[in-house]
């Protein structure tokens, strides 16, 4: 069974590599074969092409806990600002009362001098491997990607990956959201993790006698 998760982690892990390959950097595969469990991977590249111009950005991290205890913290709207840098409000739209989707508002306010950005997407979600998303309104002419949950059980850890596509119909700059989003990916990672291992703690606080 070890075997098993081993071969699914590792046919995950290139299968990640070959996407964020096509996105720009030659040394991407490397730097994720070689990622430290305390690391942040982060690429974002300027791609143009038959959907128009965009952002293409590709993260990862490791985080020492199951894609099940991610999930529960990822999905949670209320808990968005908390972990997501400019992020004001996050509200659901519309849900499927069976959990498979849903479409959600984020309001962002990404620099004091600019304006916020609303953005509305619809998540399919895959319990508790994968969640897709795709604009669906708001200031965004493109907002689409897949987070994916991959756990390596010999070690206990889950490799999270985000992989998206972003185009603002804003008066920002293609350059500036880029830049933006350069700065801010690494640190919804840190802070995804830090909350998911605060959840971790507690709940281990709680099992002691």
């Amino acid at each position: 069974m070890r075997t098993l998760h081993y071969i699914f982690f590792i046919s995950f892990l290139a299968a990640f590599m070959g996407l964020t390959a096509r996105a720009g950097a030659p040394d991407q595969a490397a730097q994720l074969s070689n990622l430290s469990d305390d690391a942040v991977y982060i690429h974002v590249g300027k791609v143009t092409d038959a959907l128009g111009k965009s952002a293409q950005i590709s993260s990862a991290i490791y985080i020492k806990a199951t894609p099940e205890a991610i999930w529960a913290v990822i999905t949670d709207c209320s808990r968005a600002p908390s972990y997501v840098p400019g992020l004001k409000k996050c509200e659901i739209l519309q849900k499927d009362p069976d959990g498979r989707w849903d479409i959600r508002r984020h309001t962002n306010k990404i620099s004091p001098f600019l304006p916020k950005i609303k953005s509305e997407f619809r998540s399919e979600y895959t319990y508790p491997t994968s969640i897709h998303f795709n604009s669906a309104g708001g200031d965004m002419d493109t907002n689409s990607g897949i987070w994916a949950f991959a756990y390596d059980k010999a070690n206990g850890k889950t490799l999270v990956s985000y992989n998206a596509r972003v185009a603002s119909k804003t008066i920002i700059p293609d350059k500036t959201i880029r830049k933006a989003l350069k700065k801010n990916i690494p640190k919804v990672m840190r802070a995804l993790r830090a909350e998911v291992m605060a959840d971790q703690a507690k709940i281990a606080g709680e099992a002691k006698p």
